[in-house]
């Protein structure tokens, strides 16, 4: 089965209706299935972009997943023949509204948008006003059900994956536990801010690969201030000694920085990672110091430097083809970059995201990219 899409409101008749002072309102009157515009988006039959450009919106490149992102994602563009602007936002969905919005009130007119919500459910108006205009390849945040009308294509990370590999990893590194404080394993977890999709599905993950393990959590808190070590310091700052005397055998983090930012709150509190206490790690974006000297037990590779290519190449398959396959492709650790075709990419594609510790990092090798050189370092 193959997808079509079909541009339901062209750029001209777009302006026509955001008008001063109605902007959003005019805009979300038209419907999916509007009928002003019925151009078939043709495939060019290459991948080449011809200078097309794309659109993508994101979360700020203040962080360093983000910025390795976005430099993948633009030289992957530029090899292609496209033309890449990004519009950053903070965690903010009603910031990355705000600025569809005042995109859209262009009039501009791009061959594709790379969508990479603050929040995937309240981002869907959004995306449904940017499908009226051209295709919409999401990245990142997996598509909710009620999205999946605007959304052409997915490819990126597979959230509810890295759960798993953090369970099966938190599993392991319990049963390596001497004396636990308990026989699930006292266990503090920290999350993505409340409402971040990614942050969902990972603990969805998680707690699907313990389901018949379990492990005793003790609080799981999130991270209000994003996604970075600071942030989870003085988060962890507080939960930490509440603890203290009912004994902490794992603690959770949802990326690296997280987790280097929980450790730092643990030694504040007289506790020693990878020894008192076994941290696990999510995706392993930020200073992989930690992950090195083993007071994180492990981590699961993101990279974004792979996240940023498959998104970009998404779409110029898409523009070369005009269709997408109604598939769901986990694409492989393989030594070698898989070779870029003409043919229709899956509805869903989601990148490698294998578990790592230590003592694997130093012959690793990813799309002929050392672990060094796949980002977020």
């Amino acid at each position: 089965m193959s997808f079509t899409h079909k541009r339901t409101l062209s750029a001209r008749n777009l302006m026509s209706v955001l008008t001063a002072g109605a902007l959003l309102i005019s805009a979300s009157a038209c419907s999916s299935d509007s009928t002003s515009s019925e151009d078939q988006v043709e495939g060019s039959g290459h991948i080449d972009g011809d200078g097309k450009s794309i659109v993508a919106f994101m979360p700020s490149t203040a962080t360093i997943y983000m910025k390795d992102w976005a430099e993948s994602a633009k030289d992957e563009a530029d090899a292609l023949g496209y033309s890449l602007k990004i519009f950053e936002s903070k965690a903010d969905q009603s910031e990355q509204d705000q600025q569809v919005q005042q995109f859209l009130a262009t009039g501009e007119d791009p061959a594709a948008f790379i969508w990479w919500p603050s929040n995937a459910k309240a981002g869907i108006n959004s995306s449904r006003l940017l499908s009226q205009v051209a295709p919409v390849v999401q990245t990142n945040q997996d598509v909710l059900a009620e999205g999946r009308d605007y959304i052409t294509a997915y490819a990126g990370v597979k959230a509810y994956g890295i759960g798993e590999a953090m369970g099966e990893m938190a599993i392991e590194a319990r049963s390596e536990i001497d004396e636990p404080h308990s026989p699930e394993g006292n266990t503090l977890e920290f999350t993505f801010p409340a409402g971040y999709q990614s942050g969902i599905d990972r603990q969805k993950g998680f707690k699907a690969a313990t389901k018949n393990e379990p492990f005793k959590i003790l609080q799981s808190e999130p991270n209000a201030q994003g996604f970075d070590s600071q942030g989870t310091f003085k988060t962890a700052s507080q939960v930490v000694p509440k603890y203290l005397n009912k004994g902490i055998d794992i603690v959770t983090a949802q990326n690296l920085s997280m987790a280097a930012g929980a450790n730092t709150a643990l030694e504040q509190n007289g506790l020693e990672p990878g020894k008192d206490v076994i941290v696990i790690a999510g995706n392993d974006a930020g200073d992989k110091t930690p992950l090195k000297d083993g007071s994180v037990y492990s981590a699961v590779i993101q990279s974004p430097v792979i996240e940023g290519k498959v998104s970009v190449q998404t779409v110029a398959k898409y523009i070369a083809t005009g269709e997408v396959t109604d598939e769901t492709v986990d694409l492989e650790v393989t030594d070698e970059e898989p070779e870029l075709k003409v043919e229709p990419p899956a509805k869903t594609t989601y990148m490698p995201n294998p578990p790592i510790k230590a003592d694997q990092i130093d012959d690793f090798k990813f799309w002929g990219l050392s672990y060094e050189q796949l980002g977020s370092q």
